[in-house]
């Protein structure tokens, strides 16, 4: 219901969204695993802002609805969630979602996302996901070229989503796919940011 409610305007959003999300999912990262010292003002500032964006966008979009919540799940159960921090940002999202779900059945129940869609796209991410984390870790101890591909690229998910384009292309459109691949670059951008940072102090 994206494209029907705002338009290109809601695509552009749509793509920036996700690739703030990548930001966002590494900056809390090397703040909870890596000692990133940064002051709490801004980690308020980034981290509501976050879950806003991704609980509006949840509520239209598919695909954001099932990625989201399979990544808040992947996580879980990869017992990845041993912060405050990383609690606090999955209430945020999951309490935006449910907010924004209330304002659109009050204004117009039409523009929720089909809740088919979200729960498809939703298994198909969160097998992914685990696997592409599987692999990334596996990569990092074998020195096998496949896993260095597979795992090292996380191209599990890339995979995954092209895939879903092709057979679901009312639900995961070319823009999906490009927010997709943005989300992962800026992620990895943010992680070879702060690296670079350490480097340049030693």
């Amino acid at each position: 219901m994206l494209y029907e409610a705002f338009g290109n305007l809601g695509i552009i959003a749509l793509i920036l969204m996700w690739l703030y999300q990548g930001f966002n999912l590494k900056f809390i990262d090397q703040i909870v695993d890596e000692g990133k010292k940064v002051h709490i003002l801004v980690i308020w500032l980034v981290m509501p802002l976050s879950g806003i964006v991704a609980g509006f966008f949840m509520c239209l979009d598919s695909f954001t609805g099932g990625c989201v919540l399979a990544l808040i799940l992947g996580m879980i159960i990869a017992n990845k969630i041993d912060h405050k921090l990383w609690f606090v940002q999955i209430i945020l999202v999951l309490g935006a979602y449910i907010v924004f779900l209330n304002v659109f059945i009050m204004i117009d129940v039409h523009l929720i996302a089909n809740f088919i869609e979200v729960i498809i796209i939703f298994i198909i991410v969160l097998f992914g996901s685990i696997l592409d984390e599987i692999l990334h870790d596996m990569s990092e101890n074998k020195n096998v070229w496949l896993l260095k591909i597979f795992g090292g690229y996380r191209a599990v998910m890339k995979i995954a989503v092209i895939i879903m384009a092709i057979l679901f292309p009312s639900s995961v459109i070319w823009y999906h796919v490009l927010a997709w691949v943005l989300f992962d670059i800026m992620y990895e951008i943010q992680a070879r940011r702060e690296t670079r940072k350490k480097l340049s102090k030693k």
